[in-house]
């Protein structure tokens, strides 16, 4: 499933933002898979790659009863062979949705835990506090967020994309911006747009897995969050279908809405200046199409 990557990716356009004389190009990663695709794909990878290696048949991680990751870790470790188990943040009446209907439907077993145990999830007793195990399991934090997930998503980029001066994607946890971070030619910026509300998360995990001579290519923007992780308005929904009549891509009020809404705010404001040229990774999430809430819980 991980060895080699699929070929059916495209890098969409170039489009151009109105009056602004900037131009985007969008690498649609989405395309790998709805479910598994986009950055899922990349941060899955080396981790599945290493429970393999190591002859771990388990895979236990976590997320919110909305995850994008809870929802591609199952799918991914059905096409792997492997057992998973997803610890979930809240009440098992959430079962309802469709993220965690389809994990259930690929082979995952779900442990509800309350908001206030789930905080304790980095102790080192609290898997074996709630879950009988055997030695045989592997440890994906949520979302992906470490070094194994970074690594997959420094392959994102291509030698073919060093003629663009920003590379632009959105944050949830800041794992993805890391890899592309370190893949940066050294004329090029990494362009990122913070979904949290949260203004300083996001910066200090990115900087934590990353040489600090990377720092100065890094800008996090916070101004585009609409409230927060999940949230939303009629202004950025409204954006969202007006840039799928413009684009024919489909994007998400969650990631990739705010993502491109930024860059145009930003283009729009001079703040990018005419002439550049963006890449604008297309994280995936569509799910969230499919869905009208969520719980606040992170996945990109």
């Amino acid at each position: 499933m991980f060895s080699t990557l699929p070929s059916f990716i495209i890098d969409q356009g170039p489009f151009e933002i109105p009056g602004t004389g900037v131009q985007f190009t969008v690498r649609r990663i989405d395309l790998i898979d709805e479910i598994t695709g986009g950055n899922k794909w990349y941060k899955l990878k080396y981790n599945i790659l290493e429970a393999k290696k190591l002859n771990k048949n388990h895979i236990i991680t976590f997320g919110g009863a909305f995850s994008n990751h809870i929802a591609a870790t199952a799918a991914a470790c059905q096409k792997a062979g492997l057992n998973c188990t997803g610890i979930i943040r809240g009440e098992a009446d959430s079962i309802k949705n469709i993220t965690l209907s389809r994990a259930v439907a690929n082979g995952m077993k779900l442990c509800f835990v309350s908001r206030e145990l789930y905080r304790k999830k980095n102790e080192p007793d609290f898997i074996d506090s709630i879950l009988k195990t055997d030695g045989n399991e592997f440890i994906i934090p949520e979302g992906g967020s470490h070094n194994f997930g970074m690594m997959g998503c420094n392959e994102i980029l291509e030698k073919k994309h060093n003629h663009y001066n920003i590379i632009a994607v959105a944050a949830g946890t800041g794992t993805t911006a890391a890899g592309l971070l370190q893949a940066l030619e050294e004329d090029q910026i990494l362009q990122v747009i913070n979904v949290l509300r949260d203004q300083d998360s996001i910066l200090n995990f990115i900087k934590s897995l990353t040489p600090d001579e990377k720092w100065s290519k890094l800008n996090v923007c916070n101004e585009y969050h609409f409230g927060g992780y999940a949230k939303s308005d009629a202004i950025l929904d409204a954006f969202c279908k007006s840039f799928f009549q413009q684009t024919a891509i489909p994007i998400e009020p969650i990631y990739t809405g705010k993502l491109f809404y930024g860059i145009y705010d930003l283009a729009q404001k001079g703040i990018i200046p005419a002439g550049t040229k963006i890449l604008a990774i297309h994280t995936g999430g569509l799910q969230y199409l499919s869905r009208s809430e969520a719980d606040g819980s992170t996945g990109t």
